[in-house]
């Protein structure tokens, strides 16, 4: 099974840049905002900047330099004047093994949250599926970027050298969908299963093509639609990616059963249209991403905002000190019980094992040789009982037990399959 951190992201940025008229479109920022540097942001975001190659060609020094500056590696096409499928070879040539995503320069305002979702479909996939996979992003079913290739599909690239990528790609689709793909288009009925998938985006920055002035300042003014919320599988990705460590992920995915069950028992007692049970599991998932960071829930936080993912960032913001009581019209309500029991749930488990809260806090606070240490420690206690006690109320059950006990919730079952790859 191949991981997300087994991915080189392949920059395309060795064009002429002939239409952009004096300026070269990935260095000198015309507009504000550079491709290459825009590039670069989107991939730090996502903990990609080792993972990048930057495959250079007209004026190759100075974009080297600006890539460098980023802590973007970069490889040199020699025969960059043949066309992009010549930086294509030059890029699959220099990566690693595994799988590669090509994004060119031009399409720097695709959001990080499509290039994470092309990841996290193919993390889905099983390794075989893995081995031969074609992952293409669409917009209302117009194909996009970044692609994302399997190692079998970048081996048969390398072998056959084709001069058009997407001519040669046409040859692995079924007959029935070739037309439409040749036209820029998606199936009509995408599969569902198999190593070929189109990853349908809100972001119509998986379209951006810059190629002159006008076309840069046109996509600057688009309005950014970005999803509200993600799937497991992203997030999971997001998690090897920046690589908190087996047991930090481990403990993540606990905590994500844990929060899921009691929004379960939640929603059994509000209702549907208050509580949203998949929102505590993202939210415990994803809840200690940056944990090896000071400060890791605000480092979390930041980084889910800067994905399009504020409302899940919110979440992950509170899971350590609960805001208590709750402004509750400064939430959507779905959110603030999100908020809650993923704070309850992770006050529960210690690693993998499940604890009472006294259990929790007790043997810390008594450790603290420093007053207001201990002091600090006893009011976080102190805050996490009173949550304890509002959902004790809720539920008509000690709210430990409800994170404990197991569910037939297919979530559940996924929590076992990623933590079965850790």
């Amino acid at each position: 099974m191949l991981k997300s951190a087994d991915l080189t992201v392949i920059v395309l940025s060795a064009g002429l840049s002939t239409r952009f008229g004096e300026l070269h479109k990935a260095l000198a920022p015309p507009l504000g905002v550079g491709l290459l540097p825009k590039t670069a942001e989107s991939l730090k975001t996502l903990n990609l900047t080792n993972n990048s190659l930057v495959v250079t060609g007209h004026r190759a020094p100075e974009v080297a330099a600006l890539a460098e500056s980023f802590g973007l590696k970069t490889v040199h096409n020699a025969g960059f004047t043949q066309g992009m499928a010549s930086s294509i070879l030059t890029g699959l040539e220099a990566a690693a093994d595994g799988p590669v995503m090509i994004l060119p320069v031009d399409a720097a305002l695709v959001s990080p949250q499509s290039i994470l979702a092309v990841i996290g479909l193919f993390r889905s996939l099983t390794p075989k599926d893995q081995d031969a996979a074609l992952i293409i992003p669409t917009h209302k079913g117009r194909c996009g970027h970044p692609p994302l290739l399997g190692p079998n599909l970048r081996k048969k690239i390398l072998e056959l050298k084709p001069t058009n990528l997407r001519v040669f790609l046409s040859g692995l689709l079924d007959p029935s969908w070739v037309s439409r793909y040749q036209e820029g288009l998606a199936p009509l009925d995408p599969p569902t299963n198999g190593p070929i998938r189109f990853v349908e985006r809100p972001d119509v920055g998986v379209l951006t093509d810059i190629d002159t002035p006008t076309d840069y300042e046109a996509s600057l003014n688009l309005p950014v639609t970005l999803a509200p919320w993600p799937n497991p599988w992203d997030l999971f990705a997001l998690l090897e990616l920046v690589g908190p460590g087996q047991r930090v992920i481990r403990h993540s995915l606990g905590v994500a059963k844990g929060a899921l069950r009691l929004s379960r028992s939640l929603k059994d007692k509000l209702g549907p249209q208050l509580v949203n049970p998949l929102l505590g599991f993202l939210g415990g998932l994803i809840h200690d991403v940056d944990r090896l960071e000071k400060k890791h829930e605000a480092q979390g936080e930041a980084r889910l905002r800067a994905i399009g993912y504020p409302r899940l960032g919110r979440l992950v913001g509170q899971h350590k000190d609960l805001t208590w009581p709750p402004a509750a019209n400064d939430w959507d309500l779905r959110d603030l019980y999100g908020a809650m029991a993923l704070y309850l749930a992770d006050k529960y488990l210690i690693e993998t094992e499940f604890v009472s809260l006294s259990e929790r806090f007790a043997t810390k606070i008594d450790s603290f040789d420093n007053p207001k240490a201990k002091s600090k420690g006893q009011a976080r206690l102190a805050n996490a009982l009173k949550v304890e006690t509002w959902f004790r109320n809720k539920l008509g059950q000690e709210p430990g037990a409800v994170c404990h006990q197991r569910t037939l919730d297919p979530l559940e079952e996924l929590a076992d399959k990623l933590a079965s790859e850790v």
